[in-house]
């Protein structure tokens, strides 16, 4: 494969990466909604609430609470940059600030055109192990939200009704 079409690759993966990203934002932005909103309203929502149902309203709030908060740190773990490497890597910018520049430059002159190609072949690759891994914890984080958002709609019945 030619480098034009690897860094089209590269290109696609970091169009993914900033999606990731995004929805992880998104997520933390609705958890923050969400804690805020229980924080804020609980005492006022308790006092709706009668005796019977009391403990049924505390649990529902309760699980709630650790559901958004559990989503909340799964997405920060997600979003946090993947920074697994070779560590002698010219392409992954964490490698390159690892090394002196004197020793940056000795390591460009020296590497060959199929060792630069090779070395970008392992960079598409954590990049796409990186990137996976990232989409299987805010996959995690959404499950607990819509898990949320079902307690919600119970938590809504319990006041209206």
């Amino acid at each position: 494969m030619d480098i034009q079409s690897k860094f089209k690759i590269i290109e696609r993966f970091d169009a993914y990466y900033s999606g990731i990203n995004n929805k992880g934002a998104f997520i933390l932005a609705i958890n923050t909604l969400i804690i805020s909103g229980v924080l804020i309203g609980f005492s006022d929502l308790s006092a709706m609430i009668t005796c019977s149902e009391r403990n049924i309203f505390e649990i529902l709030v309760t699980l709630i609470m650790v559901l958004s908060i559990s989503s909340m740190i799964i997405t920060i773990i997600a979003i946090i940059p993947y920074l697994k490497s070779t560590g002698s890597s010219v392409w992954f910018f964490n490698d390159v600030a690892k090394k002196s520049l004197v020793g940056f430059k000795a390591l460009m002159q020296e590497l060959s055109a199929e060792g630069l190609n090779s070395d970008l072949d392992e960079q598409i690759h954590y990049l796409a192990s990186g990137l996976r891994l990232k989409h299987l914890r805010v996959k995690v984080a959404l499950i607990l939200n819509i898990i949320q958002m079902l307690l919600l709609l119970v938590l809504t019945y319990l006041l209206v009704f």
